[in-house]
């Protein structure tokens, strides 16, 4: 399996012409967050605070991320080529997490009783074919990676093979799943897990005690063991706005407006795309013909297998729910599952029809020594085969009645008449045969959009990013912690994150609900958080003064309004609300310089006729050290985003951050020199950690348990 899916993916592993950071927000989005973890590893920090991002938010909290994804560590602790994740190790990180998946798909197969080479072929088609092989996000694609294994332990408990035990261990990876930073798969893979427990309660009366004790094993390790994501991503989340497609961002406990799902529901149309290439959509279905009437097959040969029915159930779930509102179903489970509206693309649900799907090919591959049944599978190749190239045959016609149409079904076709050659002939080499024509039929989708890199049309992402050096290098050129804004039309990707310079930007998912409801686009906001360069090819408004011109045309200009990175005050007055908080800072009245504001009451404050003097000793993302010398107690002002779990030290006793502004950090310091510490201790995490290696502990010593004679 290891050697079918390295082949597979020779583009990637084998040459150094192509690479999966072709899309916008691989390239954009994911790369930066990765490089930016990378650095944080390399630095002997765990990576929890990203300062680069919109003025400092969690990026743990974010999930996306994948902090705490197992399957990033090795990429992310590989060692640096002249601090940058070398893109060879990028690709094996995008190639290994296929092989895993389907070494775990292999050990579902083999748990329902499926022979080696059935195995390994169902195995193959899991990861390389489907949503498994089109989601090029890993952190939606390492879901898929655990999510058989979790069905494996369920199928075990529901046939009464050390119940609880299995639900532990099915809850382990499920767990796993959540781990990997986005919601919506594991969502699926909860759900149908969810499905199956109450199934088996419901069907096997004598059993219902060790169902429900095993069922509800199964959500506490899950819950556990995905606590150190889980937990910080519920904390951020309850502080932020997402965006979900939605007209206007979101907060938490907004759902998901359902025209969103409707949206990204998969069309009744496009469920042709699962046998014929040419109706791809934004995760486009293809598995292919081969997949689709084997596991036809074996569903109509094995169907006394309770295994098959389970397999059935899964398959027709996910394909209903994956058309989303073009069905009831999705429709009323949104309305009455809780948390099921996060999943705002039912088209993903695809992946629990692969799985279905892929484990009832297995079957069929195991009945092929039938030889009656192995004949009228023949015939219902060459039968589509005929029809699928004599609709090809007339492409023109084709592309009027149906604009998806196009002449790789003829590809299709003749695979489908080479499967009833194979399958005519008495070789004991049928299934290798239709193994190799199976991956040929899928190949003909994957990798979508990997362009050679010498090919001129291509869409030339990281060149663009990495012309733009010279702008990174001006800026940390410049005095003190710099501070950019930007604009995502002349630089569309996180520059922050990827340069390692403080931005008020970013191309994120989310944005921390503190910064959102103070308008972070406005001057006055902008100059309170320091921001004093702004990168754009003309300027935000002419008070500006252009410092410097890349090689790519864009101009670094300068704002000589913009508030120093810290900074002192000696007046603090009350804001009832967040609402007079805003009024209050964009007002031009208030001198943000010289005077403070907090919601509710304000801490006492002194003037006088001295001069204060701050200045930073240590800056780095997860802790701030500054030097003050006050000449009566003011508020030393931190401009970065206000977050509860951050603390402060002075002079090593504990200290109160205040809200200053409604917006950023106050410490409190009294006249004389001080030492004054900031550091990021982000209690959900901790506790997350604790509960996660308690998962693991636990279900290890299930693990043990239920190998024991």
């Amino acid at each position: 399996m290891f050697l079918i899916v390295v082949g597979y993916y020779w583009r990637l592993v084998l040459t150094n012409q192509y690479t999966w950071l072709h899309g916008p927000d691989y390239a954009n989005q994911v790369l930066p967050w990765y490089q930016f973890e990378a650095g944080e590893w390399h630095s002997g920090r765990i990576p929890l605070w990203d300062p680069y991002e919109w003025a400092g938010q969690s990026i743990i909290g974010q999930g996306q991320p994948g902090v705490a994804d197992p399957l990033n560590l090795p990429m992310l602790w590989w060692p640096l080529r002249k601090t940058w994740i070398a893109q060879g190790v990028l690709h094996w990180f995008y190639v290994l997490p296929h092989w895993i998946a389907a070494m775990g798909f292999y050990a579902l197969c083999r748990e329902l009783a499926r022979s080696k080479i059935a195995s390994v072929f169902a195995a193959c088609l899991y990861t390389l074919s489907g949503i498994g092989a089109s989601l090029d996000w890993p952190q939606m694609n390492h879901a898929t990676v655990w999510g058989p294994i979790a069905m494996l332990f369920v199928f075990r408990a529901g046939k009464g093979k050390s119940i609880l035990v299995s639900g532990v261990l099915s809850g382990l990876f499920l767990g796993l799943a959540w781990l990997s930073g986005h919601h919506q798969i594991p969502i699926y893979y909860t759900l149908t897990t969810v499905g199956f427990w109450i199934h088996f309660f419901v069907t096997q009366k004598h059993r219902r005690f060790p169902i429900a004790r095993a069922a509800s094993a199964a959500m506490l390790f899950m819950f556990l063991v995905s606590a150190v994501q889980t937990l910080p991503a519920l904390d951020y989340g309850r502080n932020c706005r997402r965006f979900a497609g939605a007209e206007d961002a979101l907060k938490w406990n907004e759902p998901v407006p359902y025209y969103v799902h409707d949206t990204f529901s998969m069309s009744p149309l496009s469920m042709l795309g699962i046998v014929l290439p040419g109706f791809d959509t934004s995760y486009p279905p293809h598995i292919g013909l081969i997949a689709v009437l084997l596991g036809l097959f074996g569903m109509a040969t094995t169907w006394e297998d309770r295994s098959t029915r389970w397999l059935t159930a899964i398959a027709a779930g996910g394909m209903v729910y994956s058309l989303g509102g073009h069905t009831l179903v999705q429709g009323i489970i949104y309305a009455l599952v809780p948390m099921i509206e996060k999943a705002r693309v039912p088209a993903i649900a695809q992946i629990i029809f692969d799985l279905g799907l892929c484990g009832l090919v297995a079957a069929g591959i195991d009945q092929l020594s039938n030889m009656e049944w192995r004949r009228r599978l023949a015939w219902t190749f060459g039968s589509v085969g005929v029809i699928i190239i004599s609709t090809a045959g007339v492409y023109t016609l084709m592309k009027i009645i149906w604009p998806g149409a196009e002449d790789r079904w003829m590809l299709t076709g003749w695979v489908a008449l080479a499967c009833w050659l194979v399958l005519r002939r008495q070789t004991k080499h049928a299934v290798l045969w239709l193994a190799f024509l199976a991956l040929t039929e899928v190949s003909i989708t994957t990798p979508r959009g990997w362009a050679n890199n010498e090919w001129k049309p291509r869409a030339k992402l990281l060149d663009d990013m990495a012309a733009q050096d010279d702008i990174a290098l001006f800026l940390r050129s410049r005095p003190g912690a710099p501070r950019m804004s930007f604009t995502l039309d002349d630089i569309p990707y996180s520059f922050g994150d990827y340069w390692g310079i403080e931005t008020i930007e970013a191309m994120v998912p989310s944005v921390p609900e503190e910064l959102w409801r103070n308008d972070p686009w406005s001057s006055r906001t902008n100059e309170l958080f320091g921001v004093r360069y702004y990168v754009s090819k003309k300027p935000r408004h002419d008070d500006l003064k252009a410092l410097f011109v890349s090689r790519s045309g864009i101009t670094v200009w300068e704002d000589s309004a913009a508030f120093p990175r810290v900074f002192t005050v000696h007046k603090a007055t009350s804001a009832k609300d967040f609402q007079l908080a805003k009024q209050m800072l964009q007002d031009e009245k208030i001198k943000l310089a010289q005077e403070t504001f907090v919601i509710g009451a304000a801490p006492a404050l002194e003037t006088c006729d001295g001069r204060d003097a701050a200045r930073y000793e240590k800056r780095v993302p997860n802790r701030l050290t500054m030097q003050t010398d006050m000449a009566c107690r003011g508020m030393l002002i931190v401009p970065d985003l206000y977050d509860h779990n951050w603390v402060a030290e002075v002079d090593g006793k504990p200290a109160k951050i205040h809200e200053a502004y409604a917006l950023v950090r106050g410490v409190v310091v009294e006249k004389g020199h001080h030492r004054v510490e900031m550091i990021y201790r982000p209690i959900s995490v901790y506790a997350g950690a604790v509960m996660t290696l308690l998962g693991l502990l636990g279900a290890a010593l299930a693990a043990m348990k239920g190998a024991r004679p």
